[in-house]
């Protein structure tokens, strides 16, 4: 939140996609000064809810079937962020 980074382009302009554990965002073209914006994407909160109460019910189930349905659906669910852009990120028009 609020962290800013500087990057120096040597040919002043770019290409930009930001990738954080295996999550990416989508490509931007950028120019030398271009102020960019990183947000993630309402999508991406939804998923890691979801397999947290996923997570909840594993531990509360005793059935051993049921918990590896349970948790092969998590690893089903986290590994779709390699598929789809978790980060947004756009230019912004001034500081």
């Amino acid at each position: 939140h609020g962290e800013r980074s500087y990057f120096p382009l040597k040919n002043k302009t770019g290409k930009l996609q930001v990738q954080i554990l295996g999550s990416k965002s989508n490509v931007l073209d950028v120019t030398d000064g271009d102020v960019v914006e990183l947000t993630t994407v309402p999508r991406a909160r939804h998923v890691w809810f979801v397999s947290f109460l996923f997570m909840l019910a594993i531990v509360a189930v005793t059935d051993r079937v049921l918990k590896l349905s349970l948790f092969s659906v998590v690893i089903l669910i986290n590994l779709s962020k390699f598929f789809w852009n978790e980060y947004r990120i756009a230019k912004k028009k001034e500081l």
